[in-house]
């Protein structure tokens, strides 16, 4: 299957990269629908460590961050985040402080431990569905390195589940997005891990159906950085931001960056 091969080059690009800065309600009868099961968790500083097999029964596990207020009506927004090779869970929450975030602006974070494929992600939507009121219309991906390579892939597959997509310092690839897919990407131009992204960029807008970018200058942390922003097909934005001395890494602002990124863009739907 050409996705899951071009999935496959791009963990190899990744590998060895890391982050820096960086209720029981039983059917009445056969024809009604269960909730599916779920696991025990464990929690530990803050978070629950969350047993999950993957869609090929591989034993997989989970970081869940619950915000300590309640949800409102609609649920609460989900924030998946993606980690690096080698990497883990627990330094993504280390590197990006989604945690404290999640807590001032109430949603939640899911941490997968190398849940890459579209298959491994929806179930763990599912699982985090079935353990917390989540809002469908305001479910997201981020990651970093070879877990920004999985979030752009992840646009080929699961625009119907996640509403907007913000890889940083991950190699791209070649498959356009499935449906309208808002994307926020961020790159270091002295990043000697991710080259080549100056075409990858040209293509999707192509591919997307992108309008000409509007370029502005800003900074991110305390460097110079380029936001070329485009407006797509079926009212979905492309932004990237080209940051000046921004190797490797997940640069310091980018976490509240990406959160006000994803509260603009819930599923395209709910516009």
């Amino acid at each position: 299957m050409r996705r899951l091969a071009v999935l496959g080059t791009l963990l190899l690009l990744v590998a060895g990269c890391g982050g820096q800065d960086d209720q029981d309600d039983p059917a009445s009868s056969a024809t009604e629908q269960t909730a599916p099961e779920t696991s025990q968790a464990v929690s530990v500083d803050g978070n629950e460590i969350v047993p999950l097999a993957r869609a090929d029964g591989s034993e997989g596990r989970y970081l869940l961050h619950l915000p300590p207020e309640p949800a409102s009506d609609d649920g609460f927004p989900l924030v998946l985040v993606l980690h690096g090779a080698p990497g883990t869970p627990e330094e993504m929450v280390e590197v990006t402080g989604f945690d404290d975030l999640a807590d001032e602006e109430g949603f939640v974070v899911a941490y997968p431990d190398s849940f890459d494929a579209a298959e491994d992600v929806a179930v763990l939507l599912d699982d985090v569905e079935a353990r917390a009121p989540i809002d469908p219309e305001r479910i997201y991906a981020t990651g970093f390195s070879r877990g920004a390579s999985a979030t752009y892939l992840l646009t080929s597959e699961l625009t119907d589940r996640i509403a907007a997509f913000a890889p940083v310092s991950g190699v791209p690839y070649e498959v356009p997005p499935e449906g309208p897919a808002s994307v926020l990407a961020i790159q270091g131009l002295a990043d000697e891990t991710v080259t080549g992204s100056d075409g990858f960029v040209e293509g999707w807008r192509e591919a997307a159906a992108c309008a000409p970018p509007t370029v502005t200058r800003e900074r991110l942390g305390n460097r110079p950085a380029r936001r070329a922003t485009s407006s797509c097909a079926g009212g979905a934005d492309f932004v990237v931001i080209d940051v000046q001395r921004m190797g490797h890494e997940w640069p310091r602002g980018a976490t509240p960056l990406v959160w006000e990124f994803f509260e603009d863009h819930p599923l395209s739907g709910a516009r």
